[in-house]
C-alpha cells in the first residue's frame, strides 16, 4: 500500500494560548489580560497545573459573538461552565 507524503493531516489537538498571546491577538499587554479576566470580559480559560490558557477556538467564537461578557458568551453557547 502506497502512502501519499503529500497529504496534510490536521491535528486533534487545539492550541492553547497564553495571556501574552490573547493579549497579542486582542491588542492588550498581559497584565490586562488578566484585569479583564477578573471582571469577566474575557471568553472562559482553563487552568494546567497553575498555568491558565484559552482555547484557540473558544477565543475565535468569542471574537465572532463581538467580545462579549464571559456570563454573556455562556448563555450565547449554552455553556454551564
Amino acid at each position: 500500500m502506497a502512502v501519499d507524503r503529500n497529504t496534510t493531516v490536521e491535528s486533534p489537538v487545539e492550541k492553547l494560548l497564553t495571556a501574552k498571546q490573547l493579549g497579542e491577538i486582542l491588542g492588550l499587554g498581559r497584565s490586562k489580560v488578566y484585569q479583564m479576566m477578573s471582571a469577566g470580559m474575557l471568553p472562559p480559560s482553563i487552568v494546567l497545573t497553575r498555568a491558565r490558557r484559552w482555547r484557540s477556538s473558544v477565543v475565535q467564537r468569542w471574537i465572532e459573538f463581538g467580545c462579549c461578557s464571559l456570563e454573556r458568551y455562556l448563555l450565547l453557547t449554552g455553556n454551564n461552565r
